[in-house]
């Protein structure tokens, strides 16, 4: 809770902000090999909204993903991974290219499903804390609005598990969108 109130405060310059924005896309994560058995998260979604002022950019995206749990030719259903990233990226502009980095505090859901249960698995709790990221876009700039293709990579790697069993996640979500950015 620290964290998010110390980037809010961080952020309170971005009150007199300059362009607001939507984001939406797709967000790729990767597949983790735990003693035989595989964790994978497919099909990501993500959107989001941005606030930027002097090459400071706040956003806020949700990123869900649909878990599955694979070992010795059958799998299971892990339900879905919601991960709510919310960034700082300092970012530098290159004509119409911009490259950046920031931080990003990713809260994360717990996974749940019938499949688990059934597995004597039950509930399985997901770390949330914060990162590091990288940021690359293009904006092409029309009359009164601005078109981005956005890329992020976030080097997000939670634990998960019970206590006596935790397991480092191989997330590291990156998350290619398209948006629309309005100045004010």
């Amino acid at each position: 809770m620290r964290r998010l109130l110390f980037l809010f405060f961080l952020a309170m310059p971005l009150v007199a902000q300059t362009e607001v924005g939507i984001i939406v896309g797709h967000a790729d994560a990767g597949t983790t090999d735990a003693g035989g058995t595989t964790l994978s998260f497919d099909h990501g979604r993500a959107y989001g909204l941005t606030v930027e002022e002097n090459a400071l950019e706040l956003a806020a995206m949700s990123l869900r993903y649909d878990g599955t749990l694979r070992s010795e030719g059958a799998s299971a259903n892990m339900g879905s991974l919601r991960l709510v990233p919310i960034s700082l990226t300092a970012r530098r502009r290159f004509g119409k290219l911009y490259a950046g980095l920031g931080a990003a505090y990713v809260k994360a859901s717990a996974l749940s499903s019938g499949d688990l249960d059934s597995l004597g698995i039950g509930r399985v709790d997901v770390e949330s804390k914060v990162c590091w990221l990288a940021n690359a876009g293009i904006v092409f700039p029309l009359r009164s609005f601005s078109v981005v293709i956005d890329g992020r990579y976030f080097a997000y790697r939670p634990q998960s598990g019970p206590p006596d069993a935790r397991v480092r996640l191989n997330l590291k979500p990156v998350v290619i969108s398209a948006g629309i950015r309005w100045k004010l």
